[in-house]
């Protein structure tokens, strides 16, 4: 079940960030990539998805993550969503969209 609710959250942030899915499974260093990613880990806390949870769902997708980055990933975009108030806007809609899932 959680792996439906995180694959439809990754259908969101691709199409909200023009960010092709796959490439939020792949090690590319891209800053919109890795901003997907990281959003994609913060969507999924924010739905009470336990971090071994994400984990889990990140390998399973050929992406191999530490709990650590995982956790640094949440944090850097909660951080982003309190000084930055473009981001702010950009994510409260991707949350609004993730809300329906």
């Amino acid at each position: 079940m959680k792996d439906e609710i995180m694959n439809g959250f990754v259908d969101i942030v691709s199409s909200q960030l023009n960010v092709n899915p796959n490439d939020i499974f792949k090690k590319d260093k891209r800053k919109n990539i890795v901003n997907a990613r990281h959003i994609l880990y913060y969507l999924s806390k924010k739905r009470n998805i336990s971090i071994v949870e994400i984990e889990n769902f990140m390998n399973e997708n050929a992406y191999k993550i530490e709990h650590s980055s995982i956790i640094y990933g949440i944090g850097k975009v909660a951080r982003r969503y309190q000084s930055d108030r473009d981001y702010r806007f950009i994510l409260k809609k991707i949350m609004r969209q993730c809300s329906t899932i």
